[in-house]
């Protein structure tokens, strides 16, 4: 079993784009300076992912998953939704609470912390 998993974002300096986030009703940023980022990296990422439960049906099966959430302007994780489920799984609603359980820098426009939509992939092989 794998799990790979990316982030979308730039690290380049730019102008930040902002819109109404449809669950939360807040302004929130798509493209920043700096992408919120897990405290202590991605591996931290990767080791809360590790604790899945796969007790699934499926075999010999390879799919991607993506989750959405905001990180807020201070760490917080807010606004939680699933952008694309694997039908017959919770494994979307299991990488959610996940995400709770890591620690994150806030994204950053112009030097200051703003709240940011971070669209986690996450590719599930079994």
């Amino acid at each position: 079993m794998l799990i790979g998993l990316s982030s979308f974002g730039q690290t380049d300096s730019t102008n930040c784009v902002t819109h109404i986030d449809s669950i939360t009703k807040q302004q929130v940023y798509n493209f920043v300076d700096y992408m919120p980022t897990p405290k202590g990296g991605q591996k931290e990422l990767f080791k809360a992912l590790k604790n899945i439960n796969f007790q699934s049906s499926c075999s010999n099966y390879e799919s991607v998953l993506y989750v959405a959430f905001i990180v807020n302007a201070h760490g917080e994780i807010e606004g939680k939704r699933v952008i694309k489920d694997i039908i017959g799984t919770d494994f979307s609603d299991q990488i959610l609470s996940l995400v709770d359980s890591v620690e994150w820098n806030p994204g950053v426009c112009d030097s200051i912390a703003v709240p940011v939509v971070y669209i986690l992939p996450v590719r599930i092989i079994m």
